[in-house]
C-alpha cells in the first residue's frame, strides 16, 4: 500500500459566511433563490470570529454486565452549538448603508441560515454552483455593541449570540 500525502488547504482568508434570511431546503441550498437573494448578505468581511458550528457529542461507561470483565462506552446526547459572532459596524452611520448591511442582516430574535464555506477566497471568489457548504438553521441573540480591544488598533465592533435550532446540513453542493 501507498502512502498518500494530501495536499492541505489553507485557512487564512479561506472561510466565507453568508447570512440567507429563507431558504426553502437546507440540504439543497440554490445559487439564484438563495445565495443571491436580494435579501442575502455576504458577512465575510464584516466578521472578526464566529459564525462557525460545532457538534459535541457526551460520553459515558455503560452499566458493566455480571458476566463481563470490562467497561464499555456508549454516545450520549449530541449538541449542536455556533460560536458568537463579532463583526465591525459603522456607529455614526446608518443600519441602511454598506458598513452596516452585517448589522442590518443580523437582527435580535430572527432566524436565519448561516452558510459557510470553507477553502475557497473569500475576497476573490463568489459563491457558486457545486462548491461545498455548511448550512446552519441559527436564532439570533441581542446585538451587544462592543469593541475588539482598546489599544491603538481596536475597532467597533458587535458580539452577537447565536444558537443552532436544528442539527446543520454539512458538506452539501450549491444547486445552480
Amino acid at each position: 500500500m501507498s502512502v498518500i500525502f494530501p495536499e492541505a488547504t489553507q485557512v487564512y482568508g479561506n472561510t466565507s459566511v453568508a447570512v440567507v434570511q429563507d431558504m426553502a431546503d437546507m440540504s439543497a441550498p440554490d445559487l439564484s433563490t438563495d445565495i443571491l437573494a436580494s435579501t442575502t448578505v455576504n458577512v465575510s468581511c464584516f466578521l472578526y470570529s464566529g459564525g462557525v458550528g460545532t457538534s459535541t457529542t457526551n460520553k459515558g461507561e455503560a452499566p458493566r454486565r455480571l458476566c463481563t470483565t470490562s467497561v464499555l462506552q456508549n454516545f450520549g446526547t449530541t449538541t449542536y452549538e455556533v460560536t458568537d459572532l463579532q463583526y465591525t459596524y459603522d456607529p455614526q452611520a446608518a443600519l441602511s448603508t454598506d458598513d452596516n448591511k452585517a448589522r442590518a442582516a443580523l437582527t435580535e430574535g430572527s432566524e436565519v441560515y448561516l452558510i459557510l464555506r470553507r477553502g475557497l477566497n473569500a475576497q476573490d471568489t463568489a459563491f457558486a454552483a457545486g462548491q461545498y457548504v455548511d448550512v446552519w438553521h441559527v436564532r439570533l441573540g441581542p446585538q451587544n455593541k462592543t469593541q475588539t480591544g482598546d489599544g491603538e488598533f481596536d475597532e467597533y465592533s458587535v458580539t452577537q449570540t447565536v444558537v443552532a435550532i436544528e442539527p446543520p446540513v454539512e458538506d452539501v453542493q450549491i444547486l445552480a
